[in-house]
């Protein structure tokens, strides 16, 4: 199921994911797809993100607003080629997994550019949720690729929250401009 347009939807109050797809076998292959346009709102109750993509290689998601989810708004594995432009990403809700909370989680995949650029990162909760770490945007790099973060607004009204953390074991390439950072959430 290559090259799917999802476009104007409304995902709300799902227990799993509000969009879920991989791209290895059945039931749900799929690459290559383009999310735009859509309302994800309070989905993730049983520990899924309200868009997750185990393989996330061509995706383009883009002008999506994404709210309420207690676990985290977006988890793309396996990253390549995927283009994340536009979104608002409001991580207020997300919760404690294990000691942090991650609003947006990128692994890239070695297949190409990650370009993530004209987000709006915000958080307005006024309490870590027992967590010691909060991290608007969480890059992982687990194989040999770049990615450009470009032109984001990061914010957190009423708690310190990490804006952007890089850790994995390849030398990636990572470009970071044009972005802002309230004081609460620093530059990295």
């Amino acid at each position: 199921m290559p090259e799917n347009i999802i476009r104007g939807c409304h995902f709300d109050h799902n227990n799993g994911a509000g969009f879920y797809a991989q791209s290895r076998g059945s039931p749900s292959g799929i690459a290559d797809a383009f999310i735009l346009d859509s309302i994800f709102n309070a989905n993730g109750a049983s520990g899924f993100y309200q868009i997750d993509l185990e393989r996330s290689a061509g995706f383009h998601i883009m002008n999506n607003q994404l709210y309420g989810s207690p676990t985290g708004d977006l988890r793309a594995k396996g990253a390549g080629s995927l283009k994340i432009l536009g979104n608002d990403f409001d991580g207020s809700a997300n919760i404690n997994k294990g000691g942090i909370v991650e609003s947006v989680v990128i692994t890239a995949g070695g297949w190409g550019t990650v370009i993530i650029t004209g987000n709006t990162f915000h958080i307005q909760a006024t309490s870590l949720s027992g967590s010691s770490n909060w991290v608007m945007l969480s890059l992982t790099e687990n194989a040999h690729s770049g990615m450009a973060v470009t032109g984001n607004s990061f914010y957190s009204s009423s708690i310190p929250v990490k804006s952007v953390v890089v850790g994995g074991r390849f030398p990636t390439t990572i470009t970071e401009s044009g972005n802002s950072f309230s004081p609460l959430s620093p530059t990295p």
